[in-house]
């Protein structure tokens, strides 16, 4: 595709498909689709020959794919180089959501037409992509995909136009947001067809921009698939030699050789444990840029020389988490606080470290009131902050709380550049549907144990250490 220009190939396309019979469902919109095509189209007189009745094959080929699919309860539904596709429009059911997945220019000069058209689409979700430069994983989880649910992958008339690579990053991306059982209907270009064929295709296509990059085997798509985490089904003859498959989303997403063969699965461990490796990790690294990051007095004591005067203590990622993160400049009160972090948090210390104010103030809670027996009251807690007391993050809290959100995205990518953008989103979209299932009510800390104190009864201790001692 030439930079910035709409994809001359889908207007071609789209041109084609105003010839065919289309296949009928008892729901949808096939008006919309034929107005947005005859808009698309106008202009366009396509050439009849083998690409045409072969178009017209692969059209037939996807709209069953649909059809059948929202007809069986599918209610996601991605098209990956949407390019432009009317499907959404012509097979629109209530309940079913639809993802277009394409390049920003050929995106931008549909939507255009969308609107002017004045065509509703309350249902379509668009999601601009260059496949060659821009992960689809987050930005389909962004535009509400939900990883747990089963979801339709259409990969039309995409794979040609894209070196192997990045066709399999982009499946394997697709792969990381869906749940096994999932189905990809993809075209690709075998080798099939004459020498004389694809030397027109390929240099008609190359004339517009659009070059033929990739021509496939069908045991070279079979590996492709395997890698990037889907599994072909039964094939027939035809669907073969037209390059027309289906594939199913596999039960797992462990690292593939070459030859897509899955490795021995690792010694299993409990979730807990493995959550554990990932937060640990992440916050380790996070904590340690932040500290380099921001001022504070919490090194040596508090006693570091280059500490700014008034510097507080060093924020962590909890801190952050449940507390300044969701604090706007301008304050929300500690109600509004809670609902948006669904968990409580140590306001006493946060106002302590330096990093809050309270409005009403609630009182100091470092100073204890007398006691009638003269001196400070023991175990004194100073006076809660009240649901409609308004909090506010400090100088300290916003630059705090800035320096986090920066590093927290640095520390994001480094990961994406250590793992890869498949694992990458693989190991988001997996911690994204845990999050969406935990329960509210949880407590909002885990226990904080001390040198000598164990969690468990049964744990041999260092000679002199109190043992039974619990958190």
């Amino acid at each position: 595709m030439k930079d910035g220009t709409a994809s001359h190939t889908a207007r071609s396309v789209a041109a084609r498909r105003l010839e065919y019979e289309r296949v009928a469902a008892p729901h949808g919109d096939p008006a919309a689709d034929e107005a947005l095509t005859s808009d698309v189209a106008d202009g366009l007189t396509p050439a009849r020959g083998r690409m045409h009745e072969y178009i017209r094959a692969r059209t037939a080929f996807f709209d069953r794919v649909v059809v059948h699919s929202i007809a069986q309860g599918i209610t996601q539904v991605v098209i990956g180089g949407a390019g432009y596709d009317g499907r959404a429009f012509r097979y629109a059911k209530p309940g079913v959501r639809w993802f277009e997945v394409d390049h920003p220019a050929t995106q931008a000069d549909k939507r255009e037409r969308v609107s002017r058209l004045g065509l509703a689409a309350p249902q379509l979700s668009f999601i601009p992509a260059d496949f060659t430069a821009d992960p689809v994983a987050e930005p389909l989880l962004a535009a509400g995909l939900d990883p747990a649910r089963p979801a339709l992958f259409l990969f039309e008339g995409v794979a040609v136009y894209l070196d192997r690579p990045v066709t399999e990053r982009v499946l394997a991306e697709f792969r990381a947001v869906t749940p096994p059982g999932s189905t990809l209907a993809i075209s690709v270009s075998t080798g099939s067809a004459t020498s004389r064929t694809r030397a027109r295709f390929q240099q008609r296509v190359a004339a517009l921009g659009e070059p033929a990059r990739t021509v496939l085997t069908f045991d070279q798509t079979a590996g492709l698939l395997s890698v990037a985490g889907w599994e072909l089904g039964e094939v027939s003859d035809r669907q073969r030699s037209a390059g027309l498959l289906l594939a199913r989303a596999a039960s797992d997403l462990g690292a593939r050789d070459t030859a897509g063969q899955a490795p021995e699965p690792p010694a299993s461990l409990p979730l807990s444990a493995l959550l554990s490796q990932a937060l640990v990790a992440f916050t380790i690294e996070a904590d340690n840029e932040t500290e380099h990051r921001l001022p504070h007095r919490t090194q040596n004591h508090g006693l570091a020389s280059d500490a700014p005067p008034g510097a507080p203590w060093l924020t962590s990622l909890l801190m952050y988490a449940n507390c300044l993160r969701h604090l706007p400049d301008e304050g929300i009160t500690i109600a509004e606080l809670a609902g948006r972090a669904r968990t409580a948090t140590n306001l006493d210390g946060m106002r302590r470290w330096g990093y809050v104010t309270f409005t009403p103030d609630p009182g100091d809670p470092s100073i204890a009131p007398e006691s009638p027996q003269g001196g400070r009251a023991r175990g004194h807690r100073s006076a809660r902050p009240k649901p409609d007391t308004v909090i506010r993050p400090t100088a300290w809290g916003i630059a705090a709380r800035d320096t986090w959100r920066s590093v927290t995205a640095e520390v994001e990518s480094r990961w994406r550049g250590r793992l890869g953008d498949a694992d990458f989103a693989a190991l988001r979209a997996a911690l994204a549907g845990i999050v969406e299932r935990l329960d509210p009510h949880l407590p909002d800390c885990l226990p904080i144990l001390h040198y000598g104190l164990f969690t468990r009864r049964d744990r041999p201790t260092a000679e002199g250490a109190r043992p039974g001692a619990d958190a």
